[in-house]
């Protein structure tokens, strides 16, 4: 068996993390980045914002944030995979895919799912990308 070592290449956000828990935003491992959650952080007061529509708005500037800090673009992003809190938030989502990914012969897949826990983060994503 062939063993191939890479290297872990840790994606931050200045101003956003997970609080105390020990999980980076993002992980790039050669030309593949994946994310854990990405929060409604806001990056400029580190909190997490209590609007849904900001809540979508920081959470899709925070996955922008990822992408360029890893050298990628929307365009890399094979699939986009939405938590929701409950249904009604999907509009909040909609609004940032669509303002995103415009055209719709050139989006990614996406897969929503909805999560009832935690109960303030209405609207978070994440994403599997190939660079």
């Amino acid at each position: 068996m062939t063993s191939t070592t890479a290297t872990r290449e840790i994606i931050r956000i200045p101003g956003v993390s997970h609080g105390q828990t020990p999980i980076p935003i993002a992980v790039k491992v050669g030309n593949l980045l994946t994310s854990s959650g990405i929060e409604p952080v806001n990056g400029d007061t580190g909190k997490i914002e209590r609007d849904p529509e900001d809540q979508a708005k920081w959470t899709f500037a925070n996955m922008m944030t990822i992408l360029e800090q890893a050298g990628g673009t929307l365009d890399n992003i094979g699939l986009l995979t939405v938590y929701l809190q409950d249904m009604q938030y999907y509009p909040y989502f909609e609004r940032q895919w669509l303002a995103h990914f415009p055209d719709a012969k050139n989006r990614p897949a996406c897969r929503v799912m909805v999560v009832a826990d935690p109960p303030v983060l209405y609207v978070q994503v994440q994403i599997i990308a190939v660079l």
